[in-house]
């Protein structure tokens, strides 16, 4: 795979900052999304050493692939371990499909969690967030986003954050060379 469909590329991956046409769908097809999303959720459910091989083996022929998966690992790990069974049952099972992302970097603080400005207020059944997050990798790519924000002085929560919701948006994207491929940017 990565020497058919993403060695020839890697140059106008980067160039462009684009995947070519098609990638994405293949790369869902071969179940690289799913590596560690669990059997149950419709995941392949592997320990986390194979899925850093994988990101490892692709990362030869395109780091912005690597980064890209890198993310999305990561923040499908966080919903593992802590998100509600509820939350699980929805949004694993996307995770097959949807490149997911983790945003708690801030333009005030970086990643000094302790410095976030960014706050969530309970309204009704939901929350309302309002703040920004800056130098997200997959950043306008991820439809999903696991969100740090404030809910209280020193309280700090991760919320699952879909970019259909209401109030979501995109900022600038980053202008990463030999990463241009995996977006970074703001939301």
């Amino acid at each position: 795979f990565s020497d058919v469909e993403i060695a020839p590329y890697w140059s106008s991956i980067d160039r462009t900052g684009n995947l070519p046409k098609g990638l994405f769908d293949k790369m869902v097809n071969l179940g690289l999304l799913s590596l560690t999303v669990p059997e149950e959720y419709g995941g392949v459910g592997t320990n986390p050493d194979i899925a850093w091989k994988v990101i490892y083996e692709l990362s030869k022929r395109s780091a912005s692939i690597g980064c890209i998966l890198e993310g999305h690992y990561k923040t499908v790990d966080q919903l593992k371990k802590y998100a509600s069974s509820d939350l699980k049952e929805e949004y694993l099972p996307q995770a097959n499909e949807r490149i997911f992302g983790f945003s708690s970097t801030e333009p005030s603080g970086g990643t000094n969690v302790q410095a976030i400005r960014t706050v969530a207020t309970p309204e009704k059944e939901h929350w309302i967030q309002n703040g920004s997050k800056v130098m997200i990798t997959n950043g306008s790519l991820a439809e999903v986003y696991c969100v740090i924000a404030k809910t209280s002085d020193n309280k700090f929560s991760c919320f699952l954050v879909d970019m259909k919701m209401p109030g979501f948006k995109f900022g600038p994207l980053e202008d990463f060379m030999g990463l241009r491929g995996c977006p970074v940017g703001t939301l």
